[in-house]
């Protein structure tokens, strides 16, 4: 929450592009978010072409008036003409993640309780909205409603990867990533059986089709990945190796093709060496690039001038991006450097 004028505002905040609040963005509504203690619900708020912003939301019970999702208009009053039925007659229902398709259309990724409360039980939903509300028929995808749908991300080509795990909130619960194609059918040629021994908080999509995962898990297809994940386009895991310390909980592509994650850790490993960042870390592409200056170890795209000193096992060289330093330990007094990539990541 935030206060604007002694007045309490909640979960969702418009920024001016200076970075402060924008004061005429008259948000009066409690966004409710039931899992705001866990860390599961995003209450992702995106804009559509008119403006309009169409925003995750938490609904206990038919007679609560809040819809799934939720409409505002610009200014961040409620707008009532944006009127979704999505599970409207169910006890409850929860939107996890939201992605808007460029024709305005809203996939919504999420979960709802049918029965009463003494005998009520879970499903998972995956769901496409017209831009006023109303559910798109044409989408019905086929899929086990067992798990939740925590996050949705729309490719180019109009599919969708969508992340399901256990609706049991512990981190040990396996994930999976499934791809839907643009009428709700699961595309095969995706290789859908793979699976995180935890859970995955979100995906990116790289230009060349990889996708990044992250999250909070030790293992992706029983191999060894600490909270991050690099897939092949058709969902087979990539054998590059980046880890961190602590929980991912977001990763996005910025207009250079480098990749920003934020998270709970300390530590993040290429496979070769480790820096020592907190929270917030930049990776340069992850793409093939025949064009990649060799020895750039700060990512910057030039060659940085290193040494290596035998006595003690110590490498160093100089960032060309900023003149600092850096050291490592890494060998011992009668080892020979001999350049290659022995890890075979290109």
């Amino acid at each position: 929450a935030y206060v604007i004028d002694a007045a309490d505002k909640y979960s969702v905040v418009q920024l001016k592009q200076n970075g402060d609040i924008d004061e005429n963005f008259l948000l009066s509504l409690y966004i409710s978010s039931d899992f705001e203690s866990t860390g599961l619900s995003q209450n992702r708020a995106l804009p559509l072409s008119n403006g309009n912003i169409i925003v995750g939301t938490s609904r206990r019970g038919p007679t609560h008036n809040v819809t799934v999702p939720l409409g505002l208009l610009p200014n961040g009053t409620k707008n009532d003409s944006f009127s979704p039925t999505l599970n409207s007659g169910e006890r409850d229902s929860v939107g996890f993640d939201l992605a808007i398709q460029p024709d305005d259309k809203i996939i919504v990724g999420g979960r709802f309780t049918v029965g009463d409360i003494n005998n009520s039980f879970v499903r998972s939903f995956v769901a496409r909205l017209n831009s006023d509300g109303s559910t798109d028929n044409t989408f019905n995808p086929t899929y086990s409603d067992e798990e939740d749908t925590f996050v949705v991300k729309l490719l180019q080509n109009g599919q969708i990867l969508a992340v399901r795990r256990s609706t049991v909130f512990l981190g040990g619960q396996p994930s999976y990533i499934t791809r839907f194609n643009t009428d709700g059918t699961i595309d095969n040629s995706f290789d859908n059986s793979m699976k995180s021994n935890g859970r995955i908080n979100t995906i990116a999509v790289l230009p060349d089709g990889k996708i990044a995962v992250g999250g909070k898990f030790t293992s992706y297809n029983n191999q060894p990945r600490n909270n991050f994940a690099l897939l092949n386009a058709d969902g087979t895991l990539n054998p590059r190796v980046i880890s961190t310390d602590g929980e991912i909980f977001s990763i996005t592509i910025d207009s250079e093709n480098r990749m920003l994650i934020g998270g709970n850790f300390e530590n993040i490993s290429d496979g070769q060496q480790t820096a020592n960042i907190s929270y917030v870390a930049r990776l340069n592409s992850l793409t093939e690039s025949v064009n990649k200056a060799p020895y750039d170890f700060d990512g910057d795209g030039k060659s940085d001038l290193s040494v290596f000193r035998p006595n003690n096992g110590q490498w160093w060289y100089l960032r060309s991006s900023d003149t600092s330093n850096r050291v490592y330990q890494f060998g011992a007094e009668t080892d020979k450097p001999v350049s290659g990539d022995f890890t075979g990541d290109g």
